[in-house]
């Protein structure tokens, strides 16, 4: 009786120190928090890396650039992976109860790197009943040369064979940096049933000569946006929009030329608020 007794004596002594220690292990474990890198309106995205405290580390751009590290502060620095340079470092003090997000903006291969707030336009109102709010900047050096350009928003029918562009508003005076740019209040197209989604296509003239860009077959150049109610949708009719040139990678009459090499001019969505 007497060996049974000290035997569960040990055995609670032994369980007790046992949890102690394992307490004591967790409680001394570093918490993480999240930090989130939208690096999708960068021209060189496909390139752009990450290391988190000098230490490359996984960049998973395809959940808003979501990265998980412990708390305190943390330095990052965003680098081309063809030649090592860093092009934006950020520091960042890590709070497991608050996750920061972030947009990287770069509209040309040949600009730095900015840290945007992604809920920048929050608090700009909401645009009247029949129209849209648009801030739009122009970065194309290569075709649209211009400090100030008008575009119009057209919308599209084919008739026969033929597509028929119809003018809805212009965008006046268009310049060169977005944080410069104002608001327009912009005429929004009357859309019918069973067709939800309002897609509009831009033409580009200067404003001084009101000259109009023309594509590899000298007719008219467009541009395709689509805005509206598009999922998720848009309640404010509010977007910040900027130009960037793409590489198409095949030939087309619509298409921009230069050297040998086609584009388009991709009116990218900045902000959309929702």
């Amino acid at each position: 009786m007497i060996r049974f007794i000290n035997y569960i004596l040990i055995l609670t002594l032994f369980t007790t120190m046992f949890s102690c220690k394992k307490l004591d292990y967790e409680d001394n474990i570093t918490p993480f928090g999240e930090v989130h890198f939208d690096i999708s309106k960068t021209a060189i995205s496909d390139y752009l890396k990450v290391k988190y405290n000098g230490n490359t580390i996984d960049f998973h751009q395809g959940i808003a650039g979501r990265v998980r590290v412990p708390q305190g502060e943390s330095r990052f620095e965003f680098y081309d992976n063809r030649s090592g340079k860093v092009l934006l470092e950020k520091t960042i003090n890590i709070d497991t109860a608050n996750v920061e997000k972030f947009t990287l903006f770069q509209p040309t291969v040949d600009d730095p790197i900015a840290i945007l707030d992604p809920n920048g336009q929050d608090d700009e109102e909401a645009a009247p009943e029949g129209f849209m709010k648009i801030k739009i900047a122009n970065y194309l050096k290569e075709f649209l040369p211009q400090e100030k350009i008008n575009i119009v928003m057209n919308l599209r029918y084919q008739q026969g064979r033929r597509y028929i562009y119809i003018p809805v508003d212009t965008i006046r005076n268009v310049g060169r940096n977005i944080g410069e740019e104002e608001f327009n209040i912009v005429k929004r197209a009357e859309i019918e049933p069973p067709v939800t989604a309002e897609i509009y296509y831009l033409s580009f003239y200067d404003s001084n000569t009101n000259e109009q860009l023309m594509n590899v077959v000298n007719t008219p150049y467009f541009s395709s946006l689509g805005l509206g109610n598009h999922l998720p949708f848009n309640a404010k009719h509010v977007y910040t929009i900027y130009l960037s040139l793409f590489e198409t990678g095949y030939s087309a009459n619509s298409f921009l030329q230069k050297d040998d090499i086609y584009y388009s001019i991709n009116p990218i969505l900045l902000y959309n608020d929702l």
